[in-house]
Protein backbone atom coordinates (compact mmCIF):
# COMPACT_ATOMS: atom_id res chain seq x y z
CA UNK A 1 0.00 0.00 0.00
CA UNK A 2 1.26 3.47 -0.82
CA UNK A 3 2.37 5.78 1.95
CA UNK A 4 -0.47 8.34 2.23
CA UNK A 5 2.14 11.07 2.57
CA UNK A 6 3.21 10.32 -0.99
CA UNK A 7 -0.30 10.48 -2.46
CA UNK A 8 -1.06 13.55 -4.56
CA UNK A 9 -4.28 15.51 -4.16
CA UNK A 10 -5.40 14.38 -7.63
CA UNK A 11 -4.83 10.71 -6.71
CA UNK A 12 -6.70 11.16 -3.45
CA UNK A 13 -9.69 12.65 -5.26
CA UNK A 14 -9.66 9.84 -7.80
CA UNK A 15 -9.73 7.24 -5.02
CA UNK A 16 -12.65 9.02 -3.36
CA UNK A 17 -15.28 8.37 -6.06
CA UNK A 18 -16.94 5.52 -4.20
CA UNK A 19 -17.07 7.48 -0.96
CA UNK A 20 -18.85 10.52 -2.35
CA UNK A 21 -21.77 11.49 -0.16
CA UNK A 22 -25.19 12.01 -1.74
CA UNK A 23 -27.27 13.48 1.07
CA UNK A 24 -30.23 15.84 0.77
CA UNK A 25 -30.12 19.51 1.66
CA UNK A 26 -27.18 21.83 1.42
CA UNK A 27 -24.76 18.91 1.31
CA UNK A 28 -22.12 18.45 -1.34
CA UNK A 29 -20.90 15.35 -3.13
CA UNK A 30 -17.51 15.26 -4.86
CA UNK A 31 -17.70 13.36 -8.13
CA UNK A 32 -14.48 12.76 -10.06
CA UNK A 33 -14.33 12.21 -13.78
CA UNK A 34 -10.78 10.99 -14.54
CA UNK A 35 -9.27 12.21 -17.79
CA UNK A 36 -11.67 15.09 -18.22
CA UNK A 37 -11.25 18.82 -17.66
CA UNK A 38 -13.80 18.54 -14.88
CA UNK A 39 -11.57 16.41 -12.68
CA UNK A 40 -13.51 17.21 -9.53
CA UNK A 41 -16.92 18.84 -9.47
CA UNK A 42 -19.23 19.74 -6.65
CA UNK A 43 -22.79 18.49 -6.85
CA UNK A 44 -25.08 20.31 -4.50
CA UNK A 45 -28.28 18.56 -3.57
CA UNK A 46 -31.13 18.79 -4.16
CA UNK A 47 -30.65 18.80 -7.92
CA UNK A 48 -33.02 20.96 -10.03
CA UNK A 49 -36.30 19.52 -11.26
CA UNK A 50 -38.81 22.37 -11.61
CA UNK A 51 -37.56 24.10 -14.77
CA UNK A 52 -38.88 21.44 -17.14
CA UNK A 53 -41.64 18.86 -17.37
CA UNK A 54 -40.25 15.37 -17.84
CA UNK A 55 -42.15 13.08 -20.19
CA UNK A 56 -43.59 10.04 -18.32
CA UNK A 57 -43.86 8.06 -21.55
CA UNK A 58 -40.21 8.66 -22.35
CA UNK A 59 -39.35 7.59 -18.80
CA UNK A 60 -41.48 4.45 -19.19
CA UNK A 61 -39.65 3.36 -22.34
CA UNK A 62 -36.21 4.24 -20.96
CA UNK A 63 -36.82 2.36 -17.72
CA UNK A 64 -38.00 -0.68 -19.69
CA UNK A 65 -34.82 -0.58 -21.77
CA UNK A 66 -32.49 -0.09 -18.81
CA UNK A 67 -34.09 -2.95 -16.86
CA UNK A 68 -32.50 -5.44 -19.26
CA UNK A 69 -29.07 -3.82 -18.85
CA UNK A 70 -28.79 -3.95 -15.08
CA UNK A 71 -31.95 -5.00 -13.29
CA UNK A 72 -34.92 -3.34 -11.66
CA UNK A 73 -33.34 -0.63 -9.49
CA UNK A 74 -31.00 0.36 -12.30
CA UNK A 75 -33.89 0.46 -14.76
CA UNK A 76 -36.17 2.62 -12.64
CA UNK A 77 -33.49 5.07 -11.52
CA UNK A 78 -31.83 5.31 -14.92
CA UNK A 79 -35.11 5.91 -16.73
CA UNK A 80 -35.73 8.96 -14.55
CA UNK A 81 -32.11 10.13 -14.49
CA UNK A 82 -31.83 9.93 -18.27
CA UNK A 83 -34.88 12.17 -18.60
CA UNK A 84 -33.32 14.79 -16.32
CA UNK A 85 -29.98 14.49 -18.09
CA UNK A 86 -31.66 15.26 -21.41
CA UNK A 87 -33.76 18.22 -20.27
CA UNK A 88 -30.79 19.79 -18.47
CA UNK A 89 -28.24 18.89 -21.16
CA UNK A 90 -25.37 21.38 -21.34
CA UNK A 91 -26.41 23.31 -18.23
CA UNK A 92 -23.86 21.85 -15.76
CA UNK A 93 -26.51 21.30 -13.11
CA UNK A 94 -24.95 18.13 -11.75
CA UNK A 95 -27.26 15.73 -13.56
CA UNK A 96 -24.64 15.32 -16.26
CA UNK A 97 -22.09 14.00 -13.78
CA UNK A 98 -24.15 11.20 -12.27
CA UNK A 99 -23.43 7.76 -13.82
CA UNK A 100 -26.48 5.74 -14.82
CA UNK A 101 -24.97 2.53 -13.45
CA UNK A 102 -24.78 3.66 -9.84
CA UNK A 103 -27.92 1.80 -8.73
CA UNK A 104 -27.35 -1.69 -10.10
CA UNK A 105 -26.84 -3.08 -6.59
CA UNK A 106 -30.58 -3.03 -5.82
CA UNK A 107 -31.70 -5.75 -8.21
CA UNK A 108 -33.80 -8.44 -6.59
CA UNK A 109 -34.42 -6.46 -3.44
CA UNK A 110 -30.75 -5.48 -2.90
CA UNK A 111 -28.24 -8.11 -4.07
CA UNK A 112 -31.05 -10.65 -4.47
CA UNK A 113 -32.12 -10.53 -0.79
CA UNK A 114 -35.78 -9.83 -1.59
CA UNK A 115 -36.07 -6.76 0.65
CA UNK A 116 -37.42 -3.42 -0.65
CA UNK A 117 -38.32 -3.84 -4.32
CA UNK A 118 -35.47 -2.43 -6.39
CA UNK A 119 -37.99 -0.57 -8.54
CA UNK A 120 -39.18 1.44 -5.55
CA UNK A 121 -35.61 1.77 -4.30
CA UNK A 122 -34.50 3.27 -7.62
CA UNK A 123 -37.41 5.71 -7.85
CA UNK A 124 -36.94 6.77 -4.23
CA UNK A 125 -33.22 7.30 -4.88
CA UNK A 126 -34.03 9.81 -7.62
CA UNK A 127 -36.67 11.48 -5.44
CA UNK A 128 -33.93 11.83 -2.84
CA UNK A 129 -31.66 13.53 -5.38
CA UNK A 130 -34.28 16.24 -5.89
CA UNK A 131 -35.28 16.42 -2.23
CA UNK A 132 -38.79 15.00 -2.60
CA UNK A 133 -38.52 11.53 -1.08
CA UNK A 134 -40.36 12.75 2.02
CA UNK A 135 -43.09 14.57 0.11
CA UNK A 136 -43.80 11.90 -2.50
CA UNK A 137 -42.46 8.68 -1.00
CA UNK A 138 -45.66 7.59 0.77
CA UNK A 139 -47.72 8.13 -2.37
CA UNK A 140 -45.37 6.08 -4.52
CA UNK A 141 -44.99 3.22 -2.04
CA UNK A 142 -48.76 3.00 -1.55
CA UNK A 143 -49.47 3.18 -5.30
CA UNK A 144 -47.04 0.34 -6.00
CA UNK A 145 -48.49 -1.81 -3.22
CA UNK A 146 -52.12 -1.40 -4.35
CA UNK A 147 -51.84 -1.48 -8.17
CA UNK A 148 -52.75 -4.51 -10.26
CA UNK A 149 -49.56 -5.50 -12.09
CA UNK A 150 -48.45 -5.92 -14.78
CA UNK A 151 -50.42 -3.42 -16.86
CA UNK A 152 -50.86 -3.18 -20.62
CA UNK A 153 -48.91 0.10 -20.80
CA UNK A 154 -45.84 -1.60 -22.24
CA UNK A 155 -47.59 -3.61 -24.94
CA UNK A 156 -45.50 -3.38 -28.10
CA UNK A 157 -42.32 -2.40 -26.26
CA UNK A 158 -39.08 -3.93 -27.50
CA UNK A 159 -35.98 -3.30 -25.40
CA UNK A 160 -32.75 -2.16 -27.00
CA UNK A 161 -31.35 -5.56 -26.03
CA UNK A 162 -34.06 -7.30 -28.07
CA UNK A 163 -36.52 -8.48 -25.40
CA UNK A 164 -40.12 -7.97 -26.50
CA UNK A 165 -42.87 -7.40 -23.97
CA UNK A 166 -45.41 -10.22 -23.79
CA UNK A 167 -48.84 -8.83 -24.85
CA UNK A 168 -51.05 -8.24 -21.84
CA UNK A 169 -53.66 -10.69 -23.12
CA UNK A 170 -51.01 -13.44 -22.92
CA UNK A 171 -49.69 -12.53 -19.46
CA UNK A 172 -50.01 -15.47 -17.05
CA UNK A 173 -51.40 -13.50 -14.08
CA UNK A 174 -52.09 -10.03 -12.69
CA UNK A 175 -51.72 -9.48 -8.96
CA UNK A 176 -51.67 -6.76 -6.31
CA UNK A 177 -48.58 -7.15 -4.14
CA UNK A 178 -50.06 -5.44 -1.05
CA UNK A 179 -46.42 -4.99 -0.07
CA UNK A 180 -43.35 -3.01 -1.17
CA UNK A 181 -41.13 -6.05 -0.60
CA UNK A 182 -39.57 -7.83 -3.55
CA UNK A 183 -39.94 -11.26 -1.91
CA UNK A 184 -43.70 -10.91 -1.44
CA UNK A 185 -44.36 -9.14 -4.72
CA UNK A 186 -42.62 -11.74 -6.88
CA UNK A 187 -43.64 -14.83 -4.88
CA UNK A 188 -47.30 -13.84 -4.91
CA UNK A 189 -47.25 -13.33 -8.66
CA UNK A 190 -45.33 -16.54 -9.40
CA UNK A 191 -47.87 -18.54 -7.42
CA UNK A 192 -50.80 -16.95 -9.26
CA UNK A 193 -49.08 -17.41 -12.64
CA UNK A 194 -48.00 -20.98 -11.93
CA UNK A 195 -44.38 -20.32 -12.91
CA UNK A 196 -40.97 -20.21 -11.30
CA UNK A 197 -38.63 -17.23 -11.55
CA UNK A 198 -36.62 -19.19 -14.14
CA UNK A 199 -39.46 -20.23 -16.48
CA UNK A 200 -39.42 -18.67 -19.94
CA UNK A 201 -41.96 -17.90 -22.63
CA UNK A 202 -41.85 -19.32 -26.15
CA UNK A 203 -40.01 -16.16 -27.22
CA UNK A 204 -37.29 -16.86 -24.65
CA UNK A 205 -38.00 -14.10 -22.12
CA UNK A 206 -38.35 -15.09 -18.48
CA UNK A 207 -41.92 -14.54 -17.33
CA UNK A 208 -40.56 -12.90 -14.16
CA UNK A 209 -38.46 -10.46 -16.21
CA UNK A 210 -41.41 -9.60 -18.43
CA UNK A 211 -43.47 -8.77 -15.34
CA UNK A 212 -40.76 -6.86 -13.48
CA UNK A 213 -39.63 -4.86 -16.51
CA UNK A 214 -43.20 -3.64 -17.00
CA UNK A 215 -43.60 -2.73 -13.33
CA UNK A 216 -40.22 -0.98 -13.50
CA UNK A 217 -41.40 1.06 -16.47
CA UNK A 218 -44.80 1.90 -14.98
CA UNK A 219 -43.46 2.87 -11.56
CA UNK A 220 -40.77 5.11 -13.04
CA UNK A 221 -43.45 6.76 -15.19
CA UNK A 222 -45.69 7.21 -12.15
CA UNK A 223 -42.78 8.84 -10.33
CA UNK A 224 -42.35 11.26 -13.24
CA UNK A 225 -46.05 12.12 -13.02
CA UNK A 226 -45.78 12.79 -9.29
CA UNK A 227 -42.72 14.99 -9.79
CA UNK A 228 -44.49 16.98 -12.52
CA UNK A 229 -47.58 17.45 -10.39
CA UNK A 230 -45.57 18.58 -7.39
CA UNK A 231 -43.48 20.97 -9.48
CA UNK A 232 -46.63 22.43 -11.02
CA UNK A 233 -48.51 22.94 -7.74
CA UNK A 234 -45.54 23.77 -5.53
CA UNK A 235 -47.21 22.04 -2.63
CA UNK A 236 -47.39 18.67 -0.93
CA UNK A 237 -50.02 16.37 -2.32
CA UNK A 238 -52.91 15.17 -0.18
CA UNK A 239 -51.37 13.49 2.89
CA UNK A 240 -51.03 9.72 2.80
CA UNK A 241 -53.63 7.94 4.92
CA UNK A 242 -53.20 4.39 6.21
CA UNK A 243 -55.90 2.16 4.63
CA UNK A 244 -58.80 1.34 6.95
CA UNK A 245 -58.05 -2.38 6.51
CA UNK A 246 -55.12 -2.21 8.91
CA UNK A 247 -55.11 1.28 10.42
CA UNK A 248 -56.06 -0.19 13.80
CA UNK A 249 -52.95 -2.33 13.82
CA UNK A 250 -50.64 0.64 13.27
CA UNK A 251 -52.53 2.91 15.67
CA UNK A 252 -51.90 0.44 18.46
CA UNK A 253 -48.41 -0.76 17.67
CA UNK A 254 -47.03 2.61 16.65
CA UNK A 255 -48.33 3.99 19.93
CA UNK A 256 -46.57 1.22 21.81
CA UNK A 257 -43.47 1.96 19.70
CA UNK A 258 -42.75 -1.71 19.10
CA UNK A 259 -42.70 -1.53 15.30
CA UNK A 260 -41.59 0.69 12.43
CA UNK A 261 -43.51 0.57 9.17
CA UNK A 262 -46.52 1.66 7.13
CA UNK A 263 -47.16 -1.40 4.98
CA UNK A 264 -50.14 -3.75 5.16
CA UNK A 265 -49.71 -5.84 8.32
CA UNK A 266 -52.16 -8.53 7.21
CA UNK A 267 -49.94 -9.89 4.47
CA UNK A 268 -47.77 -11.56 7.11
CA UNK A 269 -49.72 -11.38 10.38
CA UNK A 270 -52.94 -13.35 10.00
CA UNK A 271 -55.67 -13.67 12.66
CA UNK A 272 -54.76 -17.18 13.79
CA UNK A 273 -51.24 -15.99 14.64
CA UNK A 274 -52.07 -12.99 16.81
CA UNK A 275 -51.48 -14.78 20.10
CA UNK A 276 -48.04 -15.91 18.95
CA UNK A 277 -46.85 -12.47 17.84
CA UNK A 278 -48.52 -10.36 20.51
CA UNK A 279 -49.37 -11.65 23.97
CA UNK A 280 -51.29 -8.48 24.78
CA UNK A 281 -54.04 -9.30 22.30
CA UNK A 282 -57.38 -10.09 23.93
CA UNK A 283 -57.70 -13.48 22.31
CA UNK A 284 -57.08 -15.62 19.26
CA UNK A 285 -58.73 -14.16 16.21
CA UNK A 286 -60.42 -11.33 18.07
CA UNK A 287 -57.95 -8.72 16.92
CA UNK A 288 -55.96 -8.75 13.72
CA UNK A 289 -52.28 -7.90 13.96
Amino acid sequence: MKDLNQVSRRQFLAWSVGAASLAVGASTAVITTPGSARAAEEIRLPLPYIDFVIDPEMVRQCAFNHYFNGGCMHGAASGLMQAFKEVYEGENTGWDLLPLGMYKYGSGGVAGWGTLCGILNGCMAVLNLIGLHGELGDHLMSWYSTTLFPTANCDGFVATTGQEAIPDEDVRAHTVSESPLCHISISKWCKAAGVSVADTSKSGIRYKDDRCSKICADTAAKTAELINEYADNHQILEPFATPAQYVGCLDCHSGRKDQVGKMDCLGCHVPEHVVKVGSEHPGKGKRRL
